[in-house]
């Protein structure tokens, strides 16, 4: 849940915006980015048909935002 939260609180409120989701349920995978292994938050949105979900990528170390997926 916390790995959601922080993932959740780096977005900005436009993209909160269109999260058609509880943040709470959004889907959290291990993963890696740029080398490092991560937590892969990705939340619904209803602008995925045009430009994708929004996938934030949190270090499992030290629990800090490393970024997030660029959207089309």
């Amino acid at each position: 849940m916390q790995i959601r939260e922080i993932a959740w609180n780096y977005l900005s409120g436009q993209e909160k915006s269109t999260a058609i989701m509880d943040w709470q349920e959004a889907t959290v995978v291990q993963s890696s980015f740029n080398g490092v292994s991560v937590y892969a938050v990705t939340f619904k949105t209803s602008m995925d048909a045009l430009l994708g979900p929004i996938t934030v990528y949190v270090s499992t170390s030290t629990k800090i935002v490393l970024g997030q997926d660029l959207r089309d």
